[in-house]
């Protein structure tokens, strides 16, 4: 899940360079103002060498090249969105900034969900381990008790008792 949302990413920020034509905050802008109307699964933000906000539905970022993780969207209105964004950013050829994301926070739902089930699942067997083990503990400490009884009433006097046999043809118990 993780390689898709990376190539949905770096497929994105590939065909929006190819339709600008020339990677300047100039060429971008139209493009980027048409993906901000037609693309709504999409995170994107373009800086002017400035650090100012030419385009985007995107917060101020600081313009770091390359993959990036965000803790929230910085998606506007920040109150609402707050999933986890990857993205990558591109330090454009006139000291231009442009970031282009999308929402990874089904990566995380999944993570969360496969963690969630990896505990239960330690903590079932864990459970049944243990009943398994008293269960099995008890019905020996029974038999080893009943083995010890007719022991000591052998050793005071009672020859006549004997340890009962389980039925299973075999001399040792």
């Amino acid at each position: 899940m993780r390689q898709q949302i990376r190539r949905e990413v770096e497929n994105e920020s590939h065909e929006t360079f190819a339709d600008a034509g020339v990677a300047d905050v100039r060429h971008l802008l139209p493009v980027v103002q048409g993906l901000i109307e037609h693309e709504p699964g999409f995170h994107y933000l373009l800086q002017d060498p400035g650090q100012v906000i030419v385009a985007g539905n995107m917060l101020h970022l600081r313009p770091v090249p390359g993959e990036r993780w965000l803790a929230w969207s910085h998606r506007l209105p920040k109150e609402i969105n707050q999933d986890i964004v990857y993205g990558i950013g591109y330090r454009l050829d006139d000291g231009g900034y442009y970031f282009v994301g999308m929402d990874a926070s089904p990566l995380t739902h999944l993570q969360r969900a496969l963690w969630t089930t990896i505990l239960w699942g330690i903590a079932g067997f864990g459970l049944i381990g243990v009943a398994g083990g008293l269960f099995l503990s008890n019905l020996i400490l029974k038999w080893i008790e009943t083995i010890s009884r007719t022991a000591r009433s052998i050793m005071q006097g009672d020859m006549s008792r004997r340890i009962p046999l389980r039925g299973t043809d075999d001399e040792t118990v």
